[in-house]
Order: structure tokens, then C-alpha cells, then sequence
């Protein structure tokens, strides 16, 4: 493993974090590194705290403790170069996609966590490639924050820092919105012209039109096992495709002093054992408020 003093001065400028959302980083993890998380992976067990994620499994607690030190430096690293203060591992999730087949979302916000903050600004997620066949594919779209500010100022404005939002062209919000059974909104005033449409939160939110087409916006970068994308929570993003396969592992960090959690439930927690801050949430009845879609606690 590389030594993190060693590694500090081989990090890039994170400065694109502010502008764009997000950064990526190529060959960060070794090959033994990789094996490593490869069997943490096998050995888990699937999660069920979520029925879009069939496929995918936890972090286990106290795993991957030399990871999460590299983790840790980068997010030090980060909070030197930027304006973001990102200081606490939330959770970690594995994210497998067999040929045609596994995890594939269309362009969204992270949701939950964003209702434990209301700012997704200081909430940033370290994909890590940890298995892929092909670099061309089973990677994640991005919209990068300054081509959107410069074609959509009005969805900027939006999104910014913000998160738990979809986006559905106007056929597929209808029958989004009949198959949650939402009738508050006038179906009629979705017009098929428009280019699509963004909600706040799946359930509840308010439906907005958008006038730029994301696709047109989006970027993809190749990447390959050992890769580290760094992206902050109210970036824009879906699965490109799931044309080959990949193991992906996702681990999400916080602004401890911007979440719902206390620092204080949160220490008292982990001096039980408990390393990990959304079984402290749930210990504590705040992630159940938060997968409501609550602005509040």
C-alpha cells in the first residue's frame, strides 16, 4: 500500500470540485488493494434498507480500515484546496452490474442523505472501481455544474447543493406521478414538448420543466479499475450503461456538524462499537424521517 504521505503529494487539485462537482482520479488503488475489497464484497450480505438496490451490499463495519485512512487523507486533502468541509465516513455500498444487468438509475440526485442535511455541498462520494471489464462502459454520466450553470441558469439554481431530485421526460413523470399516486399535480400541464422535467423528491416534490436537454450537457469518463471519482452529492448523474461488468464500491462522507446526526449520538455510538453513522441514524429515529422525504426533524 502506498505510503500516505507519499500519496498526499501525489493527489491532484481538487479545485473542480467547487466548479464542476466532481474530480477523478486514475490508479489510486493497487491491484492487492482491489483483491482485498473484492473478497469484503463476496463475503457481505446484500442490504435490504432500500428495494432499488437489489444487487447491492454494505460496507461491513470495521472493514477496510486501511482504506478508509486513504479516505481520510484525501478528505483533508480536499478540505486544504476547496471551500468543502467534508470530515466524517457515512456509509459504504457496493455497486455490482453483471452484463445487462445489475444497478442502473437515469439521471437523479442522491436522495436520502440529503434530507439528513438539506446540502448535498459537503456531502461527497468516493466511487472506486474496484473490477471492470471494459473502460468504454458501465461507468457513470455526469453534468458537470458549469456547462449547466451556462445553458440552464434557472435548473442551476435548482439543484445547486441541493439533491433528492429526478428527472423523467414528460411521458414517463406521467406515469411516474399515477404510479405513486400523485394526483395534486395537473397532468395536463405536462406538455410533451418540453425537453423534460425535474421533481424534488420522488414522492412529494414539486414538478418543474427544464429546458436543456442533460444528455447534451453530460460527460462520461472512462474508467478503469483502481480509478477514484470524487463527487459531490447534488451533482447530476446516472449509469451510463450495464454492458459489462463491474463492481463499483461507493463510499459517502459528511460534514458531521451540518447532519441531523449529533456528533454527541454519534460518539456515543461508536464507543459501543458501532463505526458506522447511519446505524447510529437509525439508533437515534432520524433515517426513518429522512426516507420520508421530510424537510424537518
Amino acid at each position: 500500500m502506498r505510503d500516505l504521505e507519499d500519496m498526499h503529494t501525489c493527489l491532484p487539485n481538487f479545485k473542480s470540485l467547487e466548479s464542476d462537482g466532481f474530480v477523478l482520479v486514475k490508479s489510486v488503488f493497487s491491484g492487492d488493494e482491489l483483491l482485498n475489497l473484492r473478497q469484503i464484497f463476496e463475503q457481505a450480505s446484500p442490504t435490504h434498507t432500500n428495494n432499488n438496490y437489489p444487487f447491492v451490499r454494505k460496507l461491513p463495519a470495521g472493514s477496510a480500515v486501511p482504506l478508509k485512512s486513504r479516505i481520510k487523507e484525501i478528505m483533508w486533502a480536499i478540505s486544504e484546496q476547496t471551500n468543502i468541509c467534508c470530515d466524517t465516513i457515512f456509509e459504504g455500498f457496493f455497486w455490482p452490474t453483471e452484463t445487462n444487468n445489475g444497478v442502473k438509475f437515469n439521471w437523479h440526485q442522491d436522495h436520502e442523505t440529503y434530507f439528513l442535511s438539506e446540502s448535498h455541498y459537503n456531502y461527497l462520494n468516493f466511487y472506486i472501481v474496484v473490477d471492470k471489464e471494459v473502460d468504454q462502459h458501465s461507468n457513470l454520466s455526469l453534468i458537470p455544474f458549469t456547462k449547466l450553470k451556462e445553458n440552464d441558469p434557472r435548473l442551476f439554481e435548482q439543484v445547486e447543493g441541493k439533491g433528492a431530485c429526478i428527472f423523467w421526460k414528460p411521458e414517463n413523470m406521467k406515469s411516474r406521478l399515477k404510479a405513486v399516486g400523485d394526483f395534486s399535480f395537473d397532468l395536463t400541464l405536462l406538455h410533451d414538448n418540453e425537453v423534460a422535467y425535474v421533481r424534488r423528491d420522488d414522492m412529494h416534490g414539486t414538478v418543474l420543466p427544464i429546458s436543456v436537454d442533460l444528455e447534451e450537457l453530460a460527460v462520461t469518463p472512462h474508467l478503469s479499475a483502481g480509478d477514484l471519482l470524487v463527487m459531490r452529492g447534488d451533482v447530476i448523474h446516472k449509469t451510463q450503461d450495464s454492458r459489462c461488468r463491474r463492481l463499483a464500491l461507493s463510499i459517502r462522507c459528511v460534514n458531521h456538524s451540518e447532519s441531523l446526526l449529533t456528533w454527541k449520538a454519534l460518539e456515543h455510538d461508536k464507543a459501543k462499537g458501532k463505526d458506522d453513522a447511519k446505524q447510529s441514524a437509525v439508533g437515534h429515529g432520524l433515517w426513518y424521517y429522512g426516507c420520508k422525504g421530510h424537510n424537518k426533524i
